[in-house]
């Protein structure tokens, strides 16, 4: 649900929505918990227990090789082996670098997943006897003072001064961009002479510029095969809990940011809307770009709009942009761009030359008045927020075909989880309803090319018999001709191999070109006995 998700329904409405969709629900003997960060939670598992599956699942409708896969755990006892028992590398690390809870790690390995799939993975409890296994790495966290740190893989290295991010290289690219990032927040609007409105769930409204917080950051890096972080945890009065976590992972991947907010403090002003801004040295020209949707790339001009003459009332919201999956700022002759590719959506902006900036998180303790008819006052779990986007730093046109790339990565991570082995089909079939959506359409190289899924080898508890193309609703047939759109499945021999206009061929496959969403309806045979 659309309000639900973007904070425009009371209360009531996204708490019955986690409990629908069992966030935090235990689902194995209260030993491990799904949780809303798509973290496996395996830190409560009981002593007596020696081995766990691990289910990992992808969403997305292309297989997914090495992405790396994390989940919790009470301590570092485990090793980790495909189906088959052969081993997989893995890292363990601190879940706090300043030891609030060090009885707790983060455990990552690589996963090797197929499109619309699920693969096994195993946890076996290491024999104290025996020592760490050569397949295990524990690493530790070391704190950053007034020295350079800088963290790389193959591509990507990222330059650090007193915990601050200072630069981003692109080897590949050979480019080297000066890169501030910084949290800041902005102070909700309560109304003035000018205007009654307030800032709340719909309005954004702030009283004045970004302000910087007041407290101070400790610092941390950590350096492993799988991959290299740096850690930093604020404390102040403003928030309750801020870190920023940027992470490079082995191979040629771009920095993941991880943001971590929670408990916004609005006792002594209206309320307060955080913000991540990027400062570099691209010269913009008042210009900066998001996506439409996920797909189409749209320029943005600071105080502009391209049909009308705009009257600006507020030069901040004025100039705030919707970004579904992805923005960026790059200088005019392609040499040098930074852009981010979201989890969620934002509001994003660039109100100086070289800037970018997302909205993060929001608390304010007054209604705007535009009908949800409470304030934007999130507590307990609600105001518990936790983000990731992608980092990517290179030329122009690298940039943008990589943040198309990337954009359904972030947004769809693998996901682990602990199932019975009878519901393993259902969460396939559950996979395969969704859309398939290609958006590289224009991209240079492999991005570019159609992109084909076999619609029948994701169902095993039904027979497919017939299967239609339709609109995206569902409703509409996609052609006029119904026998043209019709797809036999019983008497598939009978279309001679061939490819048929609807874009599904004998085996049951449909092939998307760049830019096209497809829906397939099916009609199918139940075999209860499966």
């Amino acid at each position: 649900n659309h309000s639900t998700l973007v904070s425009l329904s009371e209360q009531p409405v996204p708490k019955n929505a986690s409990e629908i969709l069992g966030i935090d629900m235990p689902v194995a003997d209260n030993a491990v918990h799904l949780t809303s960060k798509l973290v496996l939670d395996l830190s409560q598992a009981t002593a007596s227990e020696d081995r766990f599956m691990v289910t990992i699942v992808n969403p997305l409708g292309w297989k997914r090789d090495g992405e790396l896969v994390s989940l919790n755990v009470s301590s570092p006892v485990w090793r980790v082996t495909d189906s088959t028992g052969a081993d997989i590398k893995c890292q363990y690390i601190p879940l706090q670098p300043e030891g609030k809870l060090s009885e707790r790690y983060r455990l990552v390995f690589r996963a090797n997943v197929p499109a619309l799939g699920f693969s096994n993975y195993v946890l076996v409890k290491m024999i104290p006897e025996d020592g760490i296994h050569s397949s295990v790495h524990i690493a530790a966290w070391a704190p950053m003072y007034d020295q350079n740190v800088a963290i790389s893989n193959e591509a990507f290295k990222a330059e650090f001064f007193m915990g601050n991010l200072v630069s981003i290289s692109n080897a590949a690219e050979r480019t080297n961009l000066a890169v501030e990032h910084e949290i800041l927040w902005y102070s909700s609007s309560p109304g003035n002479q000018e205007s009654g409105q307030t800032s709340g769930a719909y309005i954004f409204r702030p009283d004045g510029p970004a302000r910087k917080l007041a407290g101070h950051w400790q610092s941390h890096f950590i350096r492993g095969p799988l991959f290299s972080a740096v850690h930093r945890a604020y404390q102040g009065q403003e928030v309750d809990e801020l870190e920023v976590t940027y992470v490079l992972e082995s191979g040629d991947l771009p920095i993941t940011m991880l943001i971590h907010v929670n408990g916004i403090h609005v006792s002594d002003v209206t309320g307060r809307e955080f913000i991540s801004r990027f400062n570099t040295e691209i010269v913009t020209n008042g210009k900066f770009f998001t996506d439409s949707n996920g797909l189409n790339t749209m320029e943005r001009i600071l105080n502009h709009r391209d049909t009308w003459t705009l009257n600006i009332t507020d030069k901040f919201s004025d100039n705030y942009y919707p970004v579904t999956a992805r923005a960026s700022i790059r200088c005019e002759k392609g040499f040098k761009s930074l852009g981010i590719a979201t989890d969620r959506a934002h509001g994003s902006a660039s109100l100086q030359e070289g800037q970018l900036e997302t909205m993060i998180h929001r608390r304010i303790t007054v209604d705007d008045g535009r009908g949800v008819a409470e304030p934007l006052n999130e507590t307990g779990w609600l105001a518990n927020l936790r983000l990731r986007q992608r980092i990517h730093v290179g030329t122009v046109s690298s940039v943008e075909n990589a943040l198309r790339f990337d954009q359904l990565h972030v947004n769809y991570p693998m996901i682990p989880i602990i199932l019975p082995s009878h519901l393993l089909t259902e969460v396939s079939e559950a996979l395969s309803a969704r859309r398939v959506p290609e958006s590289f359409s224009g991209l240079d190289g492999c991005f570019g090319q159609p992109a084909s899924v076999n619609i029948m080898r994701n169902f095993r508890t039904f027979e497919v018999i017939t299967a239609k193309p339709v609109s995206l609703n569902g409703v509409a047939s996609k052609r006029p001709n119904p026998t043209a759109q019709e797809w036999n499945y019983e008497a598939a021999s009978d279309i001679g191999g061939q490819q048929e206009a609807s874009g599904l061929d004998r085996n049951g496959v449909v092939t998307l070109q760049p830019g096209q969403l497809q829906a397939v309806l099916l009609d199918v045979k139940y075999s209860f006995g499966a």
